[in-house]
């Protein structure tokens, strides 16, 4: 009896470690798969056969059964081995929930862009305007600027528009895990770059004819007046971050403004180093490296010009926009702080992959990597077609089909 029931516990033990086995090897595998995934056939990414640009135009979204269904492109086969310094995922989870302040000519639509690529393939939710790609700018945010308003059960994982910032508003709106993340630009470019985009409005405002930025600069104080003329000709940064423009010339307020900032948002970007600030995005939000391979949007055309115009121009700029000098010094300093500490070669590193990663996506998509520019000015030229043409109105939708029209030439 004693042998028999020996013989049974045996069998037991035995069938145990082989299931603990299994769970085990299983585990390992599911591991190994998630860090190494298989190449993904052209099948695996669903393209609408047929699909024109009238069905990206009339695009409704992607959760809409009659929608032109184009997800964003898989970069699995794209996207060169990943460098050894990971984000790891044992210690960290992925964001979701995101406010992506989008200041005025920083390169802001670039990093919009990848913040909705995120949403769009992680089906998230995301905080729409009522009009344009603006939430009651140059006002302050108010939920009363969306579309859907507050909420009424689960909060908005993704804010990522134009708006003048005001943390108490978007408090209401967006769940209290959420990362909050800017961007700032030299101001002199920035400055130039203002001045050639928002031209006519500037004119009208400044009444001013001929070569308008010349001009102002000549004698800024006799045209600007507060309240009445274009809000962006002065410290517009500290302006979209919710500072009143005649407090900008207060060195005290503007201290306390800038260590406000400090205190609310978790990262600064800088566009002039924008692989940097991607790789410690990446890093901030738990992502993967083709989370943050990106297309640059609403970059100007005429960019020697314009470097030439800030060179000649620079005192004058930045005599004119001191705390957004300030603004700017600081958390560029900041910045490369983080990156010291995030280490320079880890950061050698990774920006070299990003730039491979980048490049190769520019090739299979465009065949062309040695004009950036390139992909811009066919995203552009569509996107204005369908702003102008077709009077498609700027929300979430319209903003989509810049990575949509990127797919479209990617497997056309």
């Amino acid at each position: 009896m004693l042998h028999r029931n020996m013989a049974k516990l045996s069998r037991y033990l035995m069938i145990a470690c082989l299931v603990i086995s299994i769970v085990v090897i299983e585990t390992i595998l599911m591991n190994v798969w998630r860090y190494y995934p298989a190449r993904k056939s052209e099948e695996d990414v669903p393209v609408k056969i047929g699909t024109t640009w009238e069905d990206l135009a009339n695009y409704k979204s992607s959760a809409s059964p009659n929608a032109a269904i184009i997800t964003v492109p898989s970069l699995d086969n794209i996207i060169v081995n990943p460098c050894s310094y990971q984000t790891d995922r044992v210690l960290c989870q992925p964001q979701n929930n995101i406010v992506f302040l989008k200041t005025h000519k920083t390169g802001s639509s670039t990093i919009q862009n990848i913040f909705f690529r995120y949403g769009e393939k992680h089906n998230l939710t995301f905080a729409l305007p009522k009009r344009s790609n603006i939430a009651g700018w140059p006002s302050l945010f108010h939920p009363g600027y969306l579309r859907d308003g507050v909420p009424k059960f689960k909060k908005y994982n993704i804010f990522a528009i134009h708006c003048r910032f005001y943390q108490v508003g978007l408090k209401e709106i967006m769940d209290p895990s959420s990362v909050y993340v800017t961007v700032l630009r030299n101001p002199v470019d920035q400055f130039v770059s203002i001045f050639n985009y928002f031209e006519p409005q500037i004119q009208k405002s400044l009444n001013i004819t001929g070569d308008i930025l010349s001009e102002f600069l000549a004698q800024p104080e006799y045209y600007f007046r507060p309240g009445k003329s274009f809000r962006l000709v002065k410290n517009p940064n500290l302006f979209d971050l919710g500072m009143p423009v005649e407090d900008s010339d207060n060195q005290t307020a503007v201290r306390e403004k800038i260590r406000e900032l400090d205190r609310i948002f978790d990262l600064v970007m800088i566009t002039d180093f924008m692989e940097e600030s991607l790789v410690l995005l990446r890093h901030l939000m738990c992502w993967d490296l083709e989370d943050i391979v990106y297309v640059n949007l609403n970059v100007g055309i005429e960019q020697k010009t314009r470097k030439n115009e800030a060179k000649e121009k620079a005192k004058a700029i930045t005599d004119w926009n001191k705390a957004d000098v300030a603004l700017y010094e600081y958390f560029n300093a900041t910045l490369w702080r983080r990156i010291r500490e995030f280490g320079v070669e880890k950061m050698d590193c990774e920006v070299r992959h990003l730039r491979q990663a980048t490049d190769k996506m520019y090739k299979s998509c465009l065949g062309n990597s040695s004009d950036a520019t390139q992909p811009l000015k066919v995203l552009i030229r569509v996107r204005q077609s369908l702003e102008v043409n077709m009077h498609i109105r700027i929300t979430l939708e319209s903003i989509i089909s810049q990575t949509q029209i990127l797919q479209y030439l990617c497997n056309h």
